[in-house]
């Protein structure tokens, strides 16, 4: 492969080996790439010539169609993951249909889609590679997951493409809710110690380039810690045990155990922020003792079961009783017994009851039903006071 420092590149990868780029009729493919970061990868592989390609993230393959209509001009190959089998945006249709469509059986030579967990796949594979596209979930901390799974199996010199480095900033009537969201790519982006390369592609409203790219180096990995740090900024979602599992195996095989150290008190740090920020939703705080002894839960349906499960994540001893006009057919819900409704009993002074049913309609009804046998009814554990 060859070693240029990416700094110092005497080509403009844009407009670098175009003949090759414009035999593909790229209207024909479905891809989530404006055409100059097409470019953009084309160019860069075309040059480098890296002899084995990783691609971390496909969705409809019209990314791994640019990577690999360079690779196969000089015998590149090309290995992609994905974690699911068919399209995020089209569930009817395969991951990476556009592949075959476009290069017919001839790519089976090169290239090879694997589906499951990146850390995972990675282990499996155990090979090394010159050059990386990461295009995945662009929910932190998804793509520094997947760098730092990534980073022990990148040769020093590899090149590594970041994709959708601006979206969060997003703002047309079309990606409106992406707004304020999404910083997985930048903050990457920004964390990784390397030589950078960032082209003069303004995309949508930033003036700033939405692709850029970086070359591994001894101070990518001697600076690793950069990443763990980002971890320990808040997770804009939950990951998975198994995915928590699988990256853990490659930071304690991989790195030194100061990092694994950080990992876990990051995932640590989150876990409990995203438990307190459920507890917020569901109206409680995670100490929940000022929700009296004798208070009444009416509902078995799924706000209750939910509720069950985060007292559980909180390790909270739930001892109230739960009632529900179906308890015939609903015997149990989160491992707790459901009775029938006491309609006769007049409740204890200041006895509380909270209705864990969606429906106002519903919630009305039994309001009427048990304000009269002297229960104060909150609908659910919103607004109801409990500190």
């Amino acid at each position: 492969m060859e070693n240029t420092r990416i700094t110092q590149l005497p080509v403009d990868p844009i407009s670098y080996e175009n003949r090759t780029y414009d035999r593909i009729f790229w209207g024909g493919v479905d891809s989530e790439m404006e055409d100059c970061q097409r470019r953009f990868i084309h160019g860069l592989i075309s040059y480098y010539k890296p002899k084995r390609i990783l691609e971390l993230g496909v969705s409809a393959g019209g990314t791994s169609v640019a990577i690999l209509n360079a690779a196969m001009e000089y015998g590149g190959v090309v290995h992609s993951i994905d974690v699911t089998e068919k399209m995020y945006r089209k569930p009817f249709l395969p991951v990476g249909h556009c592949v075959k469509e476009q290069l017919g059986d001839e790519v089976d030579k090169v290239w090879t889609l694997h589906i499951g967990e990146p850390a995972e796949v990675l282990r499996k594979l155990d090979l090394d590679f010159d050059f990386c596209v990461i295009d995945t979930m662009h929910a932190h901390p998804v793509e520094t997951l997947n760098f730092i799974s990534a980073l022990p199996y990148l040769n020093n010199g590899a090149i590594t493409i970041m994709h959708d480095t601006t979206v969060y900033a997003w703002m047309d009537n079309k990606h409106v809710d992406c707004f304020m969201k999404m910083f997985a790519p930048r903050l990457l982006l920004t964390s990784v110690c390397a030589e950078k390369l960032i082209p003069n592609l303004p995309s949508g409203n930033m003036n700033v380039s939405n692709i850029a790219a970086w070359q591994i180096s001894e101070d990518t990995r001697k600076y690793c810690d950069n990443l763990f740090d980002v971890l320990y900024m808040p997770w804009e979602m939950d990951i998975a045990d198994a995915t928590i599992k699988a990256v853990e195996e490659i930071v304690a095989e991989k790195y030194k155990e100061d990092m694994l150290n950080k990992y876990h008190e990051a995932i640590r740090l989150n876990r409990e922020m995203f438990v307190e920020a459920k507890c917020r939703k569901m109206g409680i705080n995670k100490s929940h003792r000022d929700i009296p002894n004798n208070t009444v839960f009416y509902g078995a349906g799924s706000r209750m079961k939910e509720l069950l499960s985060l007292f559980d994540e909180v390790n909270f001893d739930f001892e109230y009783k739960i009632w529900d006009k179906n308890f015939d057919k609903i015997s149990t819900v989160g491992g707790k017994r459901v009775l029938a409704p006491n309609y006769e009993m007049r409740a204890e002074p200041g006895q509380l009851m909270v209705v864990m049913i969606e429906d106002k309609n519903i919630f009305n009804e039994i309001k009427t039903q048990f304000e009269k046998l002297n229960y104060t009814v909150y609908h659910g554990l919103n607004n109801q006071g409990f500190k």
